[in-house]
């Protein structure tokens, strides 16, 4: 009984010892400025503090209510744009208006390269996010042809893609970074759809502990 008693009370003190530990990790750090001290056009910065091991914080998704807004500047207003994107990535306009949206996510059982212990962290920390979710793979286009601040139009204009992030447009061409390559397709502006294969310009690495293709500067694209 004395063995067992001592395994229990060590099992108690490990389990103690994990749960502090955990709660030391995810306690995040207390602002110290008000908002009046970084805000305006000379804000206050703190000094960074270098940690071992970081401090993280979810923050609870809440989102806006279907009549609520966020507090514009003065003289300025703000328009619900669109709804019901799913978990929307990237905004790209395009020449004429449009609006292009990657709707997306990680690659299945690809959270951060590496796997083990830092997938399980990064896995419970996309979940207390909210972003645990399948990746949706689209492109999405959003219109607003009367010019009133709201897309009257939605269209997907691919739903084949993996893992989708970066858009740009050029010449003729719309490109797209998935996760593993560069695709270009046939596209004007206006157009509601976009047909056909798309040309692979390369193929993308891994690129260490994200998923997530930038947007492309303008220069790479000239030379696409």
């Amino acid at each position: 009984m004395a063995i067992l008693k001592k395994i229990g009370i060590s099992l108690v003190v490990l389990i103690l010892v994990l749960a502090v530990a955990a709660w030391w990790v995810m306690r995040g750090d207390q602002a110290e400025f008000s908002v009046a001290d970084v805000s305006g056009t000379d804000p206050k910065l703190d000094q960074p503090n270098a940690e071992t091991i970081p401090t993280v914080k979810i923050a609870t998704p809440i989102g806006w209510g279907a009549n609520e807004a966020p507090t514009a500047a003065p003289g300025l207003t703000v328009t619900r744009f669109a709804t019901g994107l799913d978990h929307p990535r990237i905004i790209y306009t395009m020449p004429n208006g449009d609006v292009r949206v990657s709707e997306t996510n990680a690659p299945p059982n690809r959270v951060v390269a590496g796997g083990g212990l830092t997938n399980l962290v990064a896995g419970f920390l996309f979940r207390e996010a909210g972003a645990d979710v399948p990746s949706p793979n689209k492109l999405v286009l959003l219109r607003d042809a009367n010019g009133d601040g709201v897309a009257e139009t939605k269209a997907v204009l691919r739903s084949d893609l993996n893992s989708p992030g970066g858009i740009a447009w050029a010449d003729g061409k719309l490109y797209v970074a998935d996760t593993d390559a560069v695709l270009r397709y046939d596209y004007k502006p206006g157009d509601m759809a976009i047909a056909g294969p798309p040309t692979k310009i390369m193929d993308l690495p891994s690129g260490g502990n994200h998923w997530m293709r930038n947007p492309f500067p303008s220069r790479t694209i000239s030379s696409l």
